[in-house]
């Protein structure tokens, strides 16, 4: 009997010590205070732990990514100065991997002149022509909210994740996109694209086989 209560006391003891976080750099904890973003504060809350974003990774004192096209590798600096470090890592994940929380988004659209974007689209009638990333991403956001109607606010984030992974893929190019007075008209089969599955989707010609409903809807691999 006494030998079973011993295992059953060190069970307990390891999973408290599973359970119990440990933090391995405090001074990302520090960072929560230098923003009032409660998604930034998580972030970095995470970061304090350890928990990196998805693709990021901590080695030898730094934080690093490997992803083609997004890599870095920043010095994890203990001694810097916490609003320096605060501003220096949000700027890494948000120019290396668009890591952007509601109201930074909001803040850059704010940031744009309404007026004159709107009077040099309203002349523009090529896709080809929209050359700045905000612009198109602006663009491509309306066309999805016009085209979804009213859903939940999930369902419009997962349609608009599937769009921008088929332009990253090139299942959907340039010329695929109608433009007319600065909005967004068509997409060449979007609606094919956003309810096929990833497997179904063909690289060499976009034509898309019949889906089978059996199988998962690439927007369903987006998390909410």
């Amino acid at each position: 009997m006494k030998k079973n209560t011993v295992i059953v006391n060190k069970k307990k003891t390891l999973l408290y010590k599973m359970s119990k976080k440990e933090i391995v750099f405090p001074h990302f904890l520090h960072c929560c205070q230098e923003t009032t973003d409660l998604y930034w504060k998580y972030i970095f809350e995470d970061l304090s732990y350890g928990r990196a974003p998805y693709g990021v990774y901590f080695t030898k004192g730094f934080m690093c990514c490997g992803f083609r096209g997004k890599e870095f590798s920043y010095r994890v600096d203990p001694n810097k100065p916490v609003p320096e470090l605060y501003r220096e890592v949000k700027h890494i994940l948000q120019t290396k991997l668009d890591i952007q929380s509601a109201d930074d988004r909001l803040n850059k659209r704010e940031k744009f002149d309404n007026s004159t974007l709107n009077h040099a689209l309203n002349e523009c009638n090529d896709w080809n022509d929209v050359k700045r990333k905000e612009v198109r991403c602006l663009l491509l956001e309306k066309f999805i909210l016009r085209e979804s109607g009213t859903v939940p606010k999930a369902t419009l984030k997962k349609a608009y994740a599937t769009l921008m992974l088929a332009i990253q893929l090139k299942i959907i190019v340039n010329d695929d996109i109608t433009l007319e007075n600065g909005n967004v008209i068509s997409i060449e089969n979007w609606d094919t694209i956003n309810n096929d599955t990833l497997s179904g989707w063909d690289f060499d010609t976009k034509k898309k086989p019949e889906s089978n409903n059996n199988k998962r809807k690439v927007s369903s691999l987006w998390k909410k």
